[in-house]
């Protein structure tokens, strides 16, 4: 137009990516541009326009170039540089355990450069690290078998080899390397310089005489000497004494015990000749303890090489050439288990293994005597008896005899007429006035008589029992009874055949009067004591009986008043005490012959006797032995009661008479 123009139009959109203008017919145009911007990111540089927009170039390098400090960029301050504690290399070779601290890097300590060989110089150089250098110095092989140990081109070698000589002939001495000298026992033969001993070997590491000439008694708890001049000297030695061939063997009771000491080892001697263990392979003993070096490849047991053992080999089994294998165990038995399952033998017949021996078992069921079968016997038959099918059957033992028991029960004979069996003979014999009786002779009627002592006997048993005595006088009330008569058995010796003895069979006593004594040669008893009259037993009123004799009964009473004393006891009741035995002779003595006690108003009895000898009534009874019995005390006196109680006559009993027997 021709008119006036007016005021521009801004067309600034605020956009530094666009390029702004006006077109006079489209008015406002925006085109974009790639002119650089600012996206207000300080991380990022080089920022372009691109389509209209900003957009952040690469970002910003943040890096210092310090490996102790975390890099980062912060969008509203720009780069930050964190200190860290992550590891570092501060460039030197001598310096270990470098770390960042406070931003720098720093290290924990130097590097001790030490390879463990003695024979170089350890140092350190801060370009290249460590530095070893080979030195001549003195040093340790580790081999105890070597000496003048000295450093060679960086190894430590030994120049010579250790001497391990011990001087004694009893050990063999050897070197080990981790042990050094060893001197273990031998058995080499050796001489002790004792001319006195024989087969001299080593034992224990000591020279030990193998044996002693003859004047060993075979007891290791005697010490066995050898004098030139005297000979043999056997002397006991005392508890606690060494004996054997062992250390650890020792007397006790007279007996030689060893007791293996094997406290805290494993290996070496007992004491007792044998080993607390053994060592394999490569092992040596030191100090009882096995020290070996590893190597167990294909090994179950042995030395392992290291100090240590491949592995232990259990009981029965042994180690042998590192593997365990098992060794029969049968030195010195017959039979039995050999520990591995096996046995070290079969007994035969009637043997029985006790103890690893083969024992002969005595075959004696149902036989009293023979052979056993082990070379002994089941038992010996006691004459007359002899071994039949393995019983003891009795023989009849009659040889040179005609008489007499023939030792089974049975007789070899009996005797004619006269004749008496004396020693398996018949010897004529008289009992004279006597009866004859067994072995022996009776005498009943007294009075004397005489004996002749037979051809051949010189011992005799003569019984005797004296008479007994007579009964005592009743009055108001009956007497005591008589005593019975004394009896004895004796032993008469050193007789004389052919001698004459002189023979007193004792009577017995009439009233109140003692039986009489009984008398063989020097032998003699006494007769019983009479009974007492009525008077001994009080005054008339006191209604008591008379006293018995010794042995005698009491007398007694009708009214129940009591009787007297009897036998020195005094009885109350209806009757006296029993008379009894004379005491000076034990009645177990008379095994198989009757006697009895008389009592009061009751006599008793007599055994089986033939001849009598039973007491009165209220008397002692007499005593059996052989076919007759004697002895026996008399009643006492009988009471006739009169009117108003008067004194009646009284009849008395005489004691009955002694005996007399000899036997042979």
């Amino acid at each position: 137009g021709t008119g006036k123009s007016g005021t521009a139009l801004s067309c600034n959109d605020g956009n530094p990516c666009t390029d702004d203008a006006c077109d006079a017919e489209k008015g406002c145009v925006h085109e974009d541009n790639t002119a650089p911007c600012d996206d207000k990111d300080v991380c990022t540089t080089g920022d372009q326009c691109k389509g209209g927009a900003c957009v952040p170039g690469p970002a910003l390098a943040c890096d210092d170039g310090n490996p102790c400090t975390d890099d980062a960029c912060d969008a509203g301050v720009g780069c930050k540089h964190t200190p860290n504690n992550a590891p570092c290399d501060d460039g030197n070779a001598c310096t270990t355990g470098d770390l960042c601290k406070e931003g720098k890097c720093t290290y924990a300590g130097a590097n001790a450069c030490a390879d463990g060989n003695p024979c170089t110089l350890d140092s350190c150089d801060p370009k290249v690290g460590c530095v070893y250098t080979m030195s001549s110095a003195s040093c340790d092989d580790g081999n105890l078998c070597t000496t003048g140990d000295h450093c060679e081109l960086g190894s430590c070698v030994g120049a010579g080899k250790l001497t391990c000589n011990d001087g004694n002939v009893c050990t063999d001495d050897s070197c080990a390397p981790g042990a050094g000298c060893q001197f273990v026992a031998n058995q080499a033969p050796c001489d002790d310089k004792n001319q006195c001993t024989t087969g001299d070997q080593c034992k224990a590491g000591w020279c030990v005489g193998g044996g002693a000439l003859p004047c060993d008694d075979g007891n290791p708890c005697t010490t066995d000497g050898c004098l030139p001049v005297s000979g043999c000297v056997n002397a006991a030695v005392k508890d606690g004494g060494p004996c054997g061939k062992l250390a650890g063997e020792t007397c006790v009771a007279g007996k030689c015990v060893c007791t293996p000491d094997c406290t805290g080892k494993k290996c070496g001697d007992d004491g007792c000749g044998g080993p607390c263990g053994q060592c394999q392979g490569q092992e040596a003993c030191v100090g009882g303890k096995c020290v070996c070096q590893p190597a167990c490849v294909g090994k179950q047991c042995g030395p392992d090489g290291c100090g240590g053992l491949c592995g232990l080999c259990q009981a029965p089994t042994a180690c042998v050439d590192g593997l365990c294998v098992c060794e029969p165990a049968c030195a010195g038995k017959q039979c039995g288990p050999d520990g591995c399952g096996g046995e070290c033998g079969q007994c035969q017949g009637q043997d029985l293994c006790v103890g690893g021996k083969c024992v002969c078992q005595p075959a004696c069921a149902g036989k009293q005597c023979g052979a056993d079968g082990c070379g002994g016997s089941c038992g010996l038959c006691q004459a007359p008896t002899s071994c039949v099918g393995g019983l003891c059957v009795c023989v009849p033992a009659c040889a040179g005899k005609v008489c007499g028991d023939n030792g089974c029960g049975g007789s070899c004979g009996q005797c004619p007429g006269l004749h008496i069996c004396n020693a398996g003979k018949c010897v004529a014999a008289s009992c004279g006035t006597g009866v004859t009786f067994g072995n022996g002779c009776v005498w009943t009627n007294p009075g004397s008589h005489s004996f002749v002592i037979p051809e051949g006997v010189f011992t005799l048993d003569v019984t005797l029992i004296g008479g007994g005595g007579g009964g005592g006088s009743g009055f108001y009330y009956p007497g005591g009874g008589g005593g019975s008569g004394y009896y004895e058995i004796k032993k008469a010796y050193g007789v004389v055949p052919g001698a004459s003895v002189a023979i007193q069979v004792g009577s017995g006593g009439g009233m109140e009067v003692a039986g009489v004594a009984s008398k063989f040669g020097n032998l003699a008893v006494n007769g019983g004591q009479p009974g007492k009259p009525h008077s001994s037993g009080g005054p008339q009123d006191s209604a008591k009986g008379g006293d018995g004799g010794s042995g005698g009964g009491a007398g007694y009473t009708n009214s129940g008043d009591g009787g007297g004393k009897g036998s020195g006891i005094t009885m109350q009741g209806m009757a006296g005490a029993g008379g009894q035995p004379s005491p000076s002779q034990n009645i177990q003595a008379w095994s198989g012959q009757g006697f009895g006690a008389g009592g009061g108003s009751d006599p008793g009895t007599s055994g089986y006797s033939i001849c009598g000898g039973v007491g009165g009534t209220n008397g002692g009874n007499g005593i059996t032995v052989g076919p007759c019995g004697g002895g026996g005390g008399g009643a006492g006196g009988l009471v006739i009661p009169g009117y108003n109680n008067n004194p009646g006559s009284g009849q008395t009993t005489a004691g009955t008479n002694g005996v007399i027997w000899v036997t042979w």
